[in-house]
């Protein structure tokens, strides 16, 4: 990976003062990025470790992860980003763990562990090393899939496909201030601020607090903002009950899941703004991406196909729903076992449904996150957006439920003040569906706070056994 180093080189070289990341403790100029990631690197070699080791970051300073994370691609070994939770579980084992071993809960048989102490010691300058790039089909990266509804998949890139992502996703500039609200230990996140390195732009640290990011927007006038459509709505409603504005936000990209016409409305209000959306898969990189106005909404819209990639459904015709697969690009699989696994299928199927029209993909959920009511099949993603249309519900998440007495029983867990009658709202959505028949089928509950994963995304499982053990009766 030796371009993300040589791309940090040359913004050192120019402009060794530019802020790479800038956070509440304080920011990380691109020369102390580039000396770090020499120390860091330069460590692993005295150590020895095998190039090729697959190596997981326990490392709690979020600013010195990321630094380590470049100092390995450098080197050479497998940066492995996945929950700490899978490791403790078992189902995936790394060569080495930089960090703290004993966060880990259990015994790892590892050669090496580094401790972070070594690695937030006194650092000197130290010379950057040339360490020969590693061949294009090998494995340089391990990342999770958003195991939302599953068990979690462990993504693999070989060094050209990371190679060829990096360079297909050069849309940021140096001059852009970038905070993106997905959370800072997962995948998405990483090759994220990989992307802005590259670049030379400035990467604003994000918490998990929406009042503590505005103050950051402001603070260091944050330019470009990435938000799934859950912190989206977060920072709105901050901005309300704050009285805040941020001018600097010339741009605002939504990921991550499916929005409303109404997201997009609320954004406009609160930012002059380009909006811009963008989709992808954790295995595929980005697939589409568009500028979107609340004029011009179309429900379901995700973006434009991006140049070089093929998308095909399974439908007939060009305005009906099928399920989508993306043509493969060489050099990612599944790992597993310690190799990276491919089948010989030219396409990918993903678990989203939707159609294609004009270059334009349109969605209108996961496949299972659609509900069948007497041969009446609606999208899970529907039925949120009706209810988030009142002004008081600030999340809503929906599980189907046959345990609760029929296949077509829906579970809605739904964040909202006590002071707000749950029914009326209910008979109020299900008439706006035309489902009025199904509305014995829908099963209320209150909840403080839904589970979301680092994407932003409900965590369906959790959220399922939140809903079956809290005792509520539904409303």
């Amino acid at each position: 990976m030796l371009e993300i180093i040589q791309n940090i080189s040359r913004t050192a070289s120019f402009n060794a003062a530019r802020p790479a990341v800038l956070s509440i403790t304080g920011s990380l100029t691109y020369a102390e990025l580039l000396n770090t990631t020499a120390i860091l690197s330069n460590l692993f070699a005295d150590r020895r470790i095998p190039r090729g080791s697959v190596v997981f970051f326990n490392i709690s300073n979020p600013d010195l992860r990321l630094v380590a994370i470049v100092a390995a691609l450098h080197y050479g070994v497998v940066p492995l980003l996945v929950p700490t939770r899978e490791i403790v579980a078992g189902r995936i084992q790394p060569d080495y763990v930089v960090g703290a071993p004993e966060m880990l809960e259990r015994e790892l048989p590892l050669d090496l562990v580094l401790d972070e102490t070594t690695l937030t010691g006194k650092l000197a300058d130290t010379k950057l090393r040339d360490f020969e790039d590693r061949a294009p089909d090998e494995i340089c990266l391990i990342g999770g899939s958003s195991g939302t509804t599953g068990q979690m998949k462990f993504v693999g890139e070989t060094v050209s496909h990371r190679s060829q992502r990096i360079r297909d996703s050069a849309w940021y500039t140096p001059a852009e201030r970038v905070m993106t609200t997905i959370g800072g230990g997962s995948r998405y996140f990483t090759v994220t601020a990989l992307q802005i390195f590259s670049a030379g732009a400035s990467l604003v640290r994000s918490y998990p607090d929406p009042h503590t990011n505005l103050n950051m927007m402001n603070v260091f006038s944050v330019n470009t903002l990435l938000a799934t459509p859950a912190t989206a709505y977060a920072l709105i409603d901050s901005m309300k009950a704050d009285h805040v504005k941020c001018p600097s936000v010339s741009k605002v990209q939504i990921t991550g899941s499916l929005f409303s016409g109404e997201l997009i409305r609320r954004l406009e209000e609160a930012f002059d703004a380009r909006i811009e959306v963008i989709y992808g898969t954790s295995e595929t990189g980005r697939i589409a991406s568009g500028v979107i106005t609340s004029k011009d909404f179309v429900e379901g819209y995700v973006g434009e196909i991006n140049p070089g990639v093929e998308v095909k459904y399974t439908a007939a015709g060009s305005d009906q729903m099928g399920r989508l697969a993306v043509l493969k690009k060489p050099g990612a699989g599944y790992w597993d076992a310690g190799q990276l696994v491919r089948d010989d299928k030219p396409f990918m199927e993903l678990p989203d449904v939707g159609f294609v029209s004009d270059n334009r993909i349109f969605l209108s959920g996961r496949d299972d996150e659609v509900c069948n009511f007497s041969g009446n099949k609606i999208a899970f993603s529907k039925i949120e957006f009706e209810y988030r249309r009142q002004a008081e519900i600030s999340d809503i998440g929906i599980l189907s439920a046959p345990e609760l007495g029929d296949p077509q029983d829906l579970m809605l867990a739904i964040v909202a003040p006590e002071t707000l009658a749950l029914d009326p709202v209910t008979e109020s959505v299900c008439a706006a569906l035309k489902l009025q028949f199904a509305r014995p089928h829908f099963k209320v509950f209150r909840v403080d706070s839904l589970p979301r994963n680092a994407l932003g995304k409900i965590d369906r499982k959790a959220l399922k056994s939140l809903l079956l053990t809290s005792g509520q009766i539904p409303t």
